[in-house]
Formats: C-alpha cells, structure tokens, sequence
C-alpha cells in the first residue's frame, strides 16, 4: 500500500480498512513510500450457513465496535458462516449463533469513560485544531478565533460527565466558550452545556441546543452569572449530569444551573470556542444507557428449543457473564490457553481475571494458564435440548486494542476458537452468481421491494404511521420516533420513489421519498411503535402499515428484490452476462426508461445484484462508443482524393531514377 493511499483512508475515522484491520496486519516491507502487508487466508460471510454471525445492530453497545474481532476470528479460522443483526426477527433460526456480545443486564449499558488525556483512546476532532501534549489535550490555534469541537468514543442517555481544563491564551476584549457536548447527531443537531468566560472576568453558566442548525438557549444569552471571575492559568472543572429529561450544571462542584430537554442519547465531546490555547486535563463520564438490543430471553428460549449459542465476549462482561462465571477479586498473567485436545501459545502475557464456572452443570473446557494458576476461558452450559457456550476473548482483546503490537496477535485470531470445541463447519465457498455491480441507484414510477426482513433505524422520525389490522381497522400513530417489526414472513413495500446506496453487508439500505406502504403478505405481524412524548404502543394481528412523512423514509432490507415501471437511474453501473448485452454498460452512468427487475445480493459503498433484468429505452453517461465501417467512408475518400496525387508523384519519381 502507497502511503498516499494510507493517507487517503486515514481521512475517514469510520474506516474499517485503516482504523481496524491494518493496524493488525503483519508487515513484509516498509520504507518511506510504501508498506508491504501479510494477509492470510480467509473465509468470509456467506448468505446462507447453519451458523450465524450476530451482531449489535445498536452499535451504542460499543462504539469503538470491538465485535469487529469476532469477524476476524471466524474468517482468520476459515469457519462457514453468514451474518445477521440481532434485531432481525430471524436471528435464531440458525443451528448455531454466534454472539459477538455480551449483552448486559436489562439491556442498560453502565460504563465509566475515565481520560487523563495521556494518550489516544478514540476521540475523533470534527473541526479545530487538536493535539496531545505533556499536559493533556491541547485546542486552539496561536492569535486565531475558531470553534474546536471533539467527540469522545461513547454515548448515553443518563450520564455524569466531568471536565477539568485550564485556559492559556486568548482574546479577553470578547467572550470565550468551553462546553461538554452531549446528544450528538450530527453537526446540525446536538446539545451542550458550558462556561462563558467574559471580557469583564465573570463566568456565566448555560445550556444550548441545536437543532437542525438553529440554536436556542437556556437561560437567554449570556446565561447565568456564576459570580466567579476567570483569569488565565488557572483550572477549572465543569461538571454536566443528565437524568432523564433533566439536565443539571456544575462548576467546581457547586451546582449553577438545570433544565429540561429531551434526550436520544447521541454521543459525548468536548468544545472550545475562540480560546487561542487551552489544555483539557481530564475527561470523566459515568454513563447509563437503554440499548435497543434483543432481549436476553429470546436466546434462553432459543436453547431450550434446542440451539446452540456461543458467545464471544468481545464487550466485555455482561449478563451471560453473570449467569455463568464466578469471579474473585485476583487476575492472573496467562501466557497460553489451555484446552483438550488443542492447546494456544499466546504472544504477550494477558491479563485475566480470575473466572470459574459458577454452578453446578457448568463446565470449563478450556482455560487461561499461568504460572499461578488457571481462569476459565470456556464454560459450557446445558439448558433444555440445547446449550451455551461462553468464550472470554475480552482479556486478550483489551490486550490488542493496548499494544503497540498489534500485529503479533494476528496470526492468533484465527486459532482462538480450537481450544472452546465450538465444532462449527470448515468454510465451503458457494460463489454467488452476480450479474451488475453500482454505487447507487434512484427509481420511481411505480416501486415495489419484497423481502423477508426489514429493520428501522434506531432513531426515526417519522410525522404519522397508520396501522391495518386484520380485520381493516385502522389506527393513525403520530411523531413516532421508533419502529421495529416482529414475527412476520414475507413483505412487500410499495412506493413511488427509492433510492439504493451505502448498505450494510447483506441488508440494503432503502431510502423512500414518499410515503410507503408496507404489507406482510404471508401473516399478520406484531409492531412496536415509541412515540415522541416516550409511550411505547404494540400491535398484534397487522396486516400492513403506512408511512406518512415529508422527509426521507429509511430503512434496510436483507436480499431485497425490487421492480420498478417507470425510470431508473444507476450511477457507475458494472455488468456482465446477458445483461450486458441490453445495457452495454462497464463503469456508465445509465437511465432506463421501462421495466427493471433486480435482486440485491450484498451492499457497502457498491451493491452487487444476483439477478437483474431490464427493458424499455436506455440512455448512458458517457454514450458507448460503437464501431460503424462505413462512418469513416466518406473522410476516406476526400483524404485519398487529395493524397492520391502526392503518392503517385512519388512513385513516378522513384520509377524514373530506377530506369537511369
């Protein structure tokens, strides 16, 4: 890899490629222009396995997505398997699943996010200037105004955050700003609390929201005088807890300010507003989170039916942790893991906390070792006609996220499950038949999706949603803000307008412009709707809903198939086959004014279709260059016109001197 490319990807901090996998990848070469990479080889999701892969499809659980490991030792394992949200109302209709988490208890995530600002642990800058020094984390550029904004890698919904700070240089003829930013969407919407620093030496306490780009305040510009006087050099410490709807200011201890805001629960960060230079020196948050995960008794029930969960605790401990796992207050330095008939070496020692099996009909198949000791690394439950199986990767996960050698773990992922006998399938490569490839696709006419699951964004926002029954009863739901879909089979969506881009593996990212029309054509289906004000509303025995809004609809759907009658445009459309002899298209952009009919087979930046079939009038961007014989007949004869002459003078002239 050039180092421009490396540079190139280091530009965007949701990268897998540069933030996860090559930190990890053993070098061959290196000097300055380019990195030589030892990838080895691996198995990669399928569409259809006996296994399955679950992940969070709230990634709240963890947003430095440590669950990325499970891939990596499923795949460095060359295992079969396919993947799929746990959300997905088919999750655990699998033989075996996989769980990349430990869910916690109740669904509530408590963490404790506690930064000396030492060194990086995942904060990403969304403007400003910002760098590391001996002190902490510095913001600010020498003799310039800007807002410098940074987001810590956790969110919440109830939190206590406190921030300690020291501000340096600046201009005290206007006021400077430090604030704790909390319910962060995006740079248009979120929220935050914090000090104004006056030209008159005073602090004033606030609180502000941004919605949509529009800021309000609480109280009126300039807040609240605290009554204390700031000058440079010296520390301060602002604290901001969130309990509900109610948000509370501290500084220095003594509470200044509350209110009352609603709160999704978006990220955490820290800004800084026209300070020439000021050094944050510590950064604490206590956080509690309702996570909208799966609820831990539909995978007890799926075991008793007889399935077979393993869990990969790559989160951490949580509530399958508590269930199963015995725990002192001493941890061990492993220098391998233990197990029969396979045993692994590990490449550093591995801090681990001292685990046994916590009751009887528990049993521990394979084990940290150390020289002191032993600690569970596998546990194995029976319950009903099925079982569990408890892997803690989460030490020696901590241990690669720590290291600075990342690499000398890469060649152990691959290995980590032989000890736990998790007997899953050696990977069997069925290639897809895939006939198109594009970056994006918009459609409208008449649009019809079918598809057997479909999952809503965490957070929507949807005006109205009307409810069919069975029996045609219909009910109008409004400003409802979540949605998910339960025991359904087959469904269709029908709407005027789609587009397709940007998806997520195996579930295709759907986005309508007007309203929507969902049936479930196979059986009635149960939903769940929140609404704004917080009530949640289930429905049973529905036959379809509809969805009003005047913002985009968005949602994903697994292997979607869609038929459009009316126009689509594909940007970047790639295809081969029969097809390409209709659309003549490799790398075009190309509109087609008919029929289309296309299967999604998996969706990232590009989608790749299994099937699709088109008809009608077709326009491509550039036009294909096409060959016609006789186009170039008419130049021809002008240029042999008036070249023939020259030619026969020539050979007239050479003739001549060879008869002298």
């Amino acid at each position: 890899m050039d180092k421009r490319d490396f540079d190139v990807l280091n530009r965007y901090g949701g990268s897998w490629l540069a933030r996860h996998l090559i930190p990890m990848l053993p070098t061959v070469y290196r000097n300055s222009e380019v990195a030589i990479y030892n990838i080895s080889s691996v198995s990669f999701p399928q569409l259809n396995s006996n296994a399955a892969l679950v992940a969070p499809f709230d990634g709240s659980i963890d947003p430095i997505e440590g669950w990325l490991y499970a891939y990596d030792i499923l795949s460095l394992g060359e295992y079969n398997y396919t993947t799929v949200y746990d959300l997905d109302h088919k999750a655990l209709t699998y033989d075996t699943v996989i769980l990349s988490f430990d869910p916690p208890s109740n669904n509530i995530l408590e963490k404790c996010f506690n930064d000396d600002f030492s060194s990086e642990l995942g904060w990403k800058p969304v403007s400003g200037t910002w760098q590391y020094v001996s002190d902490g984390l510095q913001a600010g550029r020498q003799g310039e105004y800007h807002d410098a904004v940074i987001l810590s890698p956790i969110s919440a919904q109830n939190f206590t955050a406190s921030l300690s700070f020291k501000p340096l240089e600046g201009d005290t003829k206007v006021a400077n700003y430090v604030s704790i930013i909390f319910d962060w969407e995006d740079e248009k919407n979120y929220k935050y609390a914090g000090l104004l620093f006056d030209s008159n030496g005073v602090i004033y306490a606030y609180v502000s929201s941004c919605a949509d780009g529009k800021v309000t305040n609480y109280p009126p510009w300039p807040g609240l005088s605290t009554g204390l006087k700031w000058q440079f050099g010296n520390s301060y410490n602002l604290t901001v807890s969130v309990i509900g709807r109610n948000v509370s200011l501290y500084v220095d201890g003594t509470k200044y300010l509350s209110t009352e805001t609603a709160i999704n629960g978006g990220q955490l960060g820290v800004r800084s507003t026209r300070f020439y230079k000021i050094v944050f020196t510590s950064f604490k948050a206590d956080t509690l989170t309702l996570l909208r995960l799966r609820d831990v008794s539909d995978y007890l029930d799926y075991v008793e039916g007889g399935g077979r969960l393993i869990i990969l605790n790559t989160n951490g401990y949580g509530y399958f942790a508590e269930r199963m796992l015995a725990r002192d207050n001493s941890t061990i330095e492993a220098y391998e893991v233990s197990g029969s008939p396979e045993s692994v070496a590990l490449p550093a020692k591995v801090t681990v906390p001292a685990l046994s099996p916590k009751a009887e009909g528990m049993k521990a198949i394979a084990n940290y070792k150390s020289q002191s000791g032993f600690s569970a690394y596998t546990v194995r439950e029976k319950v009903g006609s099925g079982e569990i199986v408890y892997v803690n990767l989460y030490p020696i996960i901590e241990t690669i996220k720590q290291t600075q050698e990342k690499a000398t773990f890469y060649s152990l992922l691959g290995k980590l499950l032989q000890p736990a006998e998790v007997r899953l399938e050696p990977f069997k490569y069925v290639p897809p038949t895939l006939t198109a490839t594009f970056k994006e696709v918009e459609m409208s006419g008449k649009v019809r999706v079918n598809t057997s699951s479909v999952l809503f964004p965490i957070k929507v926002d949807f005006e109205n949603v009307k409810v069919v029954d069975n029996n045609g009863k219909t009910s109008s739901i409004f400003n409802v803000t979540g949605l998910q879909l339960f025991n359904y089979g087959n469904i269709s969506i029908s709407s005027s307008n789609l587009t397709l881009s940007e998806g997520g593996g195996f579930y295709s990212k759907l986005k309508f412009k007007d309203d929507a029309i969902i049936t479930f054509e196979d059986s009635p289906a149960s939903i769940v709707l929140i609404t704004k004000d917080g009530n949640t509303i289930r429905f049973d025995d529905v036959k379809s809903i509809i969805i009003g809004n005047s913002d985009q609809i968005e949602l994903y759907a697994r292997e979607p198939t869609i038929t459009v009658q009316g126009s689509a445009f594909f940007k970047e459309l790639y295809s081969s086959g029969t097809i390409y002899q209709t659309t003549r298209a490799q790398g075009q952009d190309l509109k087609i004014n008919g029929t289309i009919a296309l299967k999604v087979y998996l969706s990232d930046i590009y989608s790749w279709a299994s099937s699709f079939d088109a008809s009608g009038r077709f326009e491509r961007t550039p036009p294909p260059l096409l060959y016609d014989e006789f186009a170039s007949l008419p130049q021809a004869v002008f240029w042999s016109i008036i070249l023939a002459p020259i030619f026969l003078t020539i050979l007239f002239i050479i003739n001549r001197d060879k008869r002298r």
